[in-house]
């Protein structure tokens, strides 16, 4: 991937249908800002995988709907994960959401979940 594909950004504008008028504007990104890194990174005192206890400060930051295929960079959608983990997710076909109480829920590609905490160790 070229290097300027990797800070790429798209800037976007939504308009109202009836008027044409902007209504919205704004800039997509694939890397989180230094703002977002902080806020996950707070939320998050480590790696989110089952068992795992890497530093998040040490993570990476994982997009829990992939960012090609339409998922957001923003706080709610990044998650902490090592590098083992976070190729283990992508590799081996494991999904996870973010449950209401901040909790993250894990599905094997063979259906097992597995529940861990969001509050900091």
């Amino acid at each position: 991937m070229a290097e300027e594909q990797l800070s790429a950004e798209w800037r976007f504008t939504v308009t109202d249908p009836a008027s044409g008028q902007p209504i919205l504007n704004g800039i997509t990104r694939r890397r989180p800002t230094v703002a977002q890194r902080r806020h996950v990174e707070a939320r998050h005192r480590t790696c989110i995988f089952p068992g795992c206890r890497m530093p998040a400060v040490d993570s990476d930051l994982d997009h829990r709907i992939p960012h090609d295929e339409g998922g957001p960079t923003s706080t709610d959608n990044l998650g902490p994960l090592c590098r083992h983990d976070h190729c283990l997710r992508h590799d081996n076909g494991w999904s996870y959401r973010r449950l209401p109480n901040g909790d993250y829920q894990r599905t094997t590609r063979l259906g097992h979940t597995y529940t861990t905490s969001g509050a900091p160790p």
